[in-house]
């Protein structure tokens, strides 16, 4: 084969070649690692305690001053590991913070205006039922003995959510409640 005839081959097979290279460069970016920012956060682990704290954990007081002394609310703790900023309102959603309504439509005691609340941007979510769990979602039942208001079958449901699902701090509070079923906006009037 003569030079002339080598460098035409070459000419003619470049493009071929530098597609293919691209080709394999896609595939790799495919199927490397997701960056860290993309990684899911730890699953932190959560255990519910109708008898004071649990030792070694953070713990969050679920406390309703309405409720009677008889029924047992002063010791009760949602406790978890993972460090969130996880806090408990018994007057309504705490401004600046997204906030799960816990309602037990069937006790008298003011559990209307419960929240329990995390920072906007935490990659953090809850789901309350006070009918039963949630199916497919992995859930902690919320209980207190003592209490005859229909507490035997109350769940929270927290997940984790991925970074490219995690909330911006827009001015929406997103709250789920089991009195409205679907996702509920409003505005953040505080700003």
């Amino acid at each position: 084969m003569s030079i002339s005839t080598a460098r035409a081959t070459r000419r003619a097979c470049a493009p071929v070649l530098f597609t293919m290279m691209l080709a394999m460069a896609a595939v790799a970016m495919v199927t490397a690692p997701a960056p860290a920012a993309q990684a899911a956060y730890p699953q932190p682990h959560f255990q519910w305690s109708y008898n004071g704290r649990i030792p070694g954990y953070q713990c969050v007081r679920w406390y309703e001053a309405a409720e009677p002394a008889a029924h047992t609310w002063g010791d009760n703790y949602l406790c978890h590991t993972g460090g969130y900023d996880i806090r408990w309102s018994s007057n309504g959603p705490i401004s600046g913070m997204r906030c799960t309504q816990i309602r037990e439509a069937a006790d008298p005691h003011t559990w209307h205006d419960n929240y329990l609340c995390v920072r906007r941007d935490a990659a953090l979510s809850f789901q309350w039922s006070s009918s039963g769990r949630i199916p497919g979602k992995s859930c902690i039942r919320i209980n207190e003995p003592s209490d005859p208001h229909t507490w035997h079958d109350n769940y929270l449901c927290p997940s984790v959510l991925r970074a490219t699902e995690r909330p911006k701090s827009n001015g929406l509070d997103v709250q789920l409640s089991s009195s409205y079923p679907a996702v509920r906006q409003r505005m953040n009037r505080t700003r």
